[in-house]
């Protein structure tokens, strides 16, 4: 059946392609030879004799929307931590399902917009204005981002008590690099071809104790990851008093690791949260995954703004920063960053945002899932997929997608906002339905039950960052190495000038 669907036919013979293709996918404009294949094939592509690629709303809604839960093809060996499963790891659908319901609340709306986490990350935003102001030189920005991000995750894994303050400790700025480090040696190494390519093998040579030290999957001694995680831990162990499920208003916002223990005393070991080696991997992975990600998306952004051709757009959203800045008592204090609920409003903002994640998504691989026995064949496009294929859609090819964004391959904020400007008017006649169409094809952070966990927490920490920054400072880009693999990676070594206040 398989040989029946739309793809050229040398790709059908090995499943090696599809990697090789995923891989590579952003080496050229328009989502690479991935994107070339389905303006030729259609919004249904088979990439390898087992593996599928979609690159349509329709395609989308089938695959991942609704109850659904198809596992993944493999298992994601190089996001253990401590030897250890979670839930981005997870093979089985219905286990991942099981896993994320009692810990999703954390990042529900309401509790992201809650007062004492809307605190936490105005008062982090604040110290980045801060250290930013201090600078005397151009300043490569990301790692000023990822201080942000680290200290923002710490209070949502952590808890307050063990949150980081990284702005203000020279010490603990230069012991979380070594955190930055592994991560890059973890992802980027040779090394992580064969739990990435043979994830089954590396587990058997885990299991069997015959895995070398690269492919071990144990951690350096000195990460503030495993500090945090073993501290949080052995402190709430030593707790006599759990915390309520859902704080009041004004006390501070339960963290993730006091929810999985407190799942994992008061049921005891289940196949959801197994053991303590499942929770310290879990707040290791958020706390690391929920920071780069995050990172990864306001680096490009800052990138685009600060280029020469985009300085009206730049002072376009100081002006509707500015606009909505709370105004203090004290007419000597700067003006206040605006509430979670208002920035959500600012459509530029959103619109900005919006298309760097389009553009730019921090995630560009193919989010492939498993057509299993428990959900039985699926239907997409219109195409019986029969079991055991695997079948995905990139972010990058999706967001790259030119039936859907006019100069795909152009950073142009303005075709998300209503009107003559963007890509509909305010009426919702005519283009739109183009605006709708180009929502329904925004897949930065996926969809469906395994869609980012995180999101709302990304949402939040994005706009009040880039609040922050463009509501007191103008940017300019003096170096852009356009160099890398990818040209997601390539805004990783730009550099700015002191940002100025406004």
């Amino acid at each position: 059946m398989s040989s029946r669907l739309p793809g050229p036919r040398v790709l059908k013979l090995t499943n090696w392609h599809a990697r090789v293709l995923d891989a590579f996918l952003a080496l050229s404009k328009g989502g690479g030879l991935m994107g070339s294949l389905h303006r030729r094939y259609g919004p249904v592509l088979q990439t390898s004799r087992n593996e599928l690629s979609v690159n349509s709303a329709a395609g989308i809604r089938d695959l991942y929307a609704g109850a659904r839960r198809l596992d993944r093809p493999d298992p994601l060996v190089i996001f253990h931590n401590y030897q250890a499963e979670n839930l981005v790891a997870t093979e089985d659908g219905q286990l991942h399902h099981d896993r994320r319901k009692p810990i999703r609340s954390i990042y529900s709306v309401t509790a992201v917009e809650a007062e004492a986490t809307q605190e936490v990350i105005h008062e982090a935003v604040a110290r980045l204005e801060t250290y930013l102001r201090a600078q005397r030189q151009p300043l490569e920005v990301k790692p000023a981002l990822r201080l942000l991000l680290y200290e923002i995750m710490s209070h949502i894994v952590y808890g307050k008590e063990h949150a980081l303050n990284l702005f203000e400790s020279s010490t603990e700025r230069e012991a979380i690099d070594h955190d930055t480090t592994y991560q890059q040696d973890r992802l980027f190494s040779l090394s992580v071809l064969v739990p990435a390519w043979l994830p089954r093998f590396t587990l058997w040579l885990r299991r069997n104790n015959l895995a070398p030290r690269a492919l071990a999957g144990n951690f350096p001694p000195g990460l503030v990851a495993d500090r945090l995680s073993r501290d949080a831990l052995t402190a709430l162990k030593a707790s006599k008093t759990r915390v309520p499920p859902s704080p009041l208003p004004d006390q501070d916002p339960e963290s993730l690791i006091s929810r999985l223990h407190d799942h994992f005393t008061t049921q005891g070991p289940t196949p959801a949260i197994p053991s303590e080696a499942y929770i310290l991997s879990e707040c290791v992975d958020h706390f690391w995954a929920g920071t780069s990600t995050t990172v990864d998306a306001l680096i490009p952004l800052l990138h685009h703004l600060s280029q020469p051709e985009n300085k009206a757009r730049q002072a376009r959203l100081r002006r509707e920063l500015r606009e909505a800045a709370i105004t203090p008592a004290d007419p000597s204090t700067p003006p206040l960053l605006p509430s979670a609920n208002t920035l959500k409003k600012l459509p530029f903002l959103d619109a900005v945002i919006r298309e760097t994640l389009r553009l730019n998504p921090p995630i560009p691989a193919s989010m492939t899932r498993r057509v299993s026995t428990r959900e039985g064949p699926v239907s997409v496009c219109g195409h019986r997929i029969p079991l055991g294929m695997v079948v995905g859609a990139s972010p990058y090819v999706v967001g790259r997608n030119p039936d859907v964004y006019e100069r795909a391959e152009q950073w142009v904020p303005e075709r998300w906002l209503a009107g003559q400007e963007g890509a509909a008017d305010d009426s919702g006649e005519g283009n739109g339905e183009k605006l709708r169409d180009m929502k329904r094809h925004f897949f930065a952070f996926g969809a469906g039950p395994r869609m980012c966990l995180g999101v709302n927490v990304a949402w939040a920490a994005m706009r009040a960052a880039v609040a922050g920054v463009y509501g007191r400072f103008e940017t300019e880009l003096v170096v852009a190495d356009k160099s890398g693999w990818t040209g997601q990676k390539a805004e990783d070594r730009v550099r700015f000038r002191r940002l100025h206040d406004c």
